[in-house]
């Protein structure tokens, strides 16, 4: 329901569901979840940036949040040493 109500809203327009394995940091791997594979939206400066992403709902969803991944573009560069972005990207 929560994915449903996502993709019906201007943010959700632009996602489309699909299934894979989720790999942790650790290396171990799901079986097939729920990813929600596009951009969305963020407002900087007055500007619209679609930002790429995948957006997994892990098995135990909804009691542990989802995980997303920004997947940048060949044009696109990741500020080094954000404060919100971790060490391993």
């Amino acid at each position: 329901r929560d994915v449903d109500t996502l993709l019906n809203t201007s943010l959700g327009r632009n996602l489309r569901p699909k299934t894979e394995p989720l790999t942790s940091n650790d290396g171990s791997v799901t079986p097939s979840v729920l990813v929600l594979h596009g951009t969305l939206p963020m407002v900087y400066r007055n500007v619209t940036y679609n930002i790429p992403i995948d957006l997994y709902l892990p098995p135990q969803y909804p009691q542990c949040p989802p995980i997303v991944f920004v997947r940048p573009v060949s044009n696109m560069a990741i500020k080094e040493n954000h404060r919100h972005v971790g060490r391993d990207g």
